[in-house]
């Protein structure tokens, strides 16, 4: 089983093929691009789990396609779309150019038992998301963030800098531990 842990993920997942189980952990994925978009999406995989990710996007934090809600499971990630939106995730979509499905709000989603201990919330970068640019240590969050604590314990070991988890009450969501 693939897993995909404190990193950029995007090319990696698209490199996995056919029904691959994979686990996509403590992760940020930001794409705040102004264009409507959304951050990560789902195809040809059963099983999928999605745990300790921040989403960082300006619309739709994820899309999981019909062809893999079978065993997929996403919880404890924290949501946040820059421009408002309230229906944050997409199941049961279609591919890429057409991906329809149902979009939910957190309630919705924690009603249909998905991310029922995730939260939707600014995750409080530690500098402007536009002065982020290619450094990753720009996606440390605030002591303050909601992200810190919140995350459920895993089998790592480290963050993505090397710091022991968890450092606090419990682990943190995304990519850093403080």
């Amino acid at each position: 089983m693939p897993d995909f842990f404190g990193a950029a993920v995007a090319r990696r997942i698209r490199d996995e093929q056919g029904p691959a189980t994979i686990v996509i952990a403590n992760n940020v994925i930001a794409n705040a691009n102004g264009m409507g978009s959304y951050g990560l999406h789902i195809m040809q995989s059963s099983g999928a789990t999605l745990v300790n990710n921040i989403f960082y996007d300006d619309d739709t934090a994820y899309f999981i396609a019909t062809d893999s809600m079978t065993g997929f499971t996403g919880d404890y990630d924290l949501l946040f779309a820059t421009d408002g939106t309230t229906d944050i995730v997409t199941l049961d979509a279609g591919p890429a150019a057409s991906p329809a499905g149902t979009s939910y709000a957190l309630a919705g989603l924690q009603a249909a038992g998905y991310e029922v201990h995730g939260i939707v919330a600014n995750p409080q970068w530690s500098v402007p998301f536009a002065s982020i640019s290619s450094n990753p240590l720009g996606f440390m969050p605030l002591a303050t963030s909601p992200a810190k604590d919140h995350g459920k314990m895993l089998t790592y070991t480290q963050d993505f800098a090397g710091v022991t988890i968890p450092q606090g009450a419990g682990p943190d969501i995304g990519a850093f531990e403080q």
